[in-house]
């Protein structure tokens, strides 16, 4: 499994390449709560739908609110072959607010 921590994730976010895509797998109602600016939402239940559209990308970087359904989302991608998939396991949108980092939505 490929990961990156939340402070590789905070740096990637600031310098995004054309063909990398921030990848929030939590539900369209936390997503909509509050959100990194820029990233996309399908929740972790709906990634395999999805994945012919993000083989399309060059590295997709995949996290939730605290890592389990990140991990969920990656070894579904991966199931159904992708190999541009990255997650964050280790912690996730909970400790990117604590930590104070940029955030979009209602916070």
């Amino acid at each position: 499994m490929k990961t990156i921590t939340l402070d590789e994730m905070k740096s990637l976010s600031e310098n995004l390449k054309e063909n990398e895509i921030l990848l929030d797998v939590r539900s369209i109602e936390e997503f909509e709560e509050f959100r990194i600016a820029g990233a996309k939402n399908i929740p972790h239940t709906d990634v395999e739908d999805h994945s012919e559209e993000l083989k399309k990308y060059g590295q997709v970087y995949i996290f939730c609110r605290m890592g389990g359904r990140a991990k969920f989302a990656y070894d579904a991608l991966t199931d159904e072959g992708l190999t541009n998939v990255t997650a964050i396991v280790d912690a996730g949108m909970e400790a990117w607010k604590e930590r104070g980092y940029p955030l979009d939505g209602n916070v």
